[in-house]
């Protein structure tokens, strides 16, 4: 198969040097996964040939792996992980932003007109992350960590498709991921302002939890979704 036919979720799999250079060309790995590299290149506008010959380096550097080897990990295991890493994450960096938008708004620099333009798309973004995360922690994850446990032997109760509930939190991810692409335009990509503190604290922040948030999501609609479809379809 030629590379450019090849999935983005597939190619961040194998190597976590991918996953980075998909992220520092704001390449979406994570959502659109089972886009092929050809299609997810003309999305995002990067010029191909320079793009292209940076991947083909990276065998040459060896392979990078996730920090964790998740994808050998069962199901429960990769839940929990995702529940006690990136979800806190989330949370703690939601509110920093939040409390740090408090303390800029209000004043007439354009440092404070732009947080105005941004904080109604973070809004979006702040809340439906935060119902999205306890959906996951309250309903889905129990019912993986469920199936887990029935794939290893274990008596339980019967329990439904997930298919209905992960094609939602799919369709969040996306949502999410239109918020993060307005945020960036919006804070022009992060760049920082020169003396800015607060401005720049937030710049930090925001820059952070996207590259988290790429991590977070392609743990989920890459690895722990398809697999968790794929062992329901066993069991039942």
């Amino acid at each position: 198969m030629e590379l450019l036919d090849i999935e983005v979720g597939k190619l961040a799999r194998e190597n976590f040097a991918v996953i980075q250079l998909f992220i520092k060309n704001n390449i979406d790995f994570f959502c659109k996964g089972t886009k092929s590299l050809k299609e997810a290149l003309a999305e995002s506008g990067v010029e191909k040939e320079k793009f292209l010959n940076e991947l083909e380096e990276i065998p040459s550097r060896g392979p990078q792996l996730y920090a964790v080897d998740v994808e050998k990990w069962p199901l429960d295991l990769l839940a929990d992980y995702i529940q006690k890493t990136h979800h806190p994450y989330t949370e703690q960096a939601l509110l920093k932003i939040k409390n740090l938008i408090n303390d800029i708004s209000g004043n007439e620099s354009e440092e404070a007109k732009i947080i105005e333009e941004f904080n109604p798309t973070f809004e979006i973004l702040s809340g439906g992350l935060a119902t999205h995360m306890k959906k996951e922690e309250l309903m889905l994850f129990p019912t993986i960590k469920r199936m887990s446990i029935k794939h290893a032997g274990g008596d339980i109760p019967k329990f439904g498709s997930v298919d209905k509930s992960i094609e939602t939190m799919i369709d969040e991810h996306d949502m999410q991921y239109k918020a993060l692409r307005k945020i960036r335009e919006v804070l022009n990509d992060y760049i920082y302002r020169e003396g800015k503190d607060d401005y720049n604290k937030i710049i930090q922040l925001m820059h952070g939890l996207d590259k988290d948030l790429a991590l977070h999501l392609h743990l989920e609609n890459n690895i722990l979704f398809p697999k968790a479809v794929e062992l329901a379809k066993r069991l039942n």
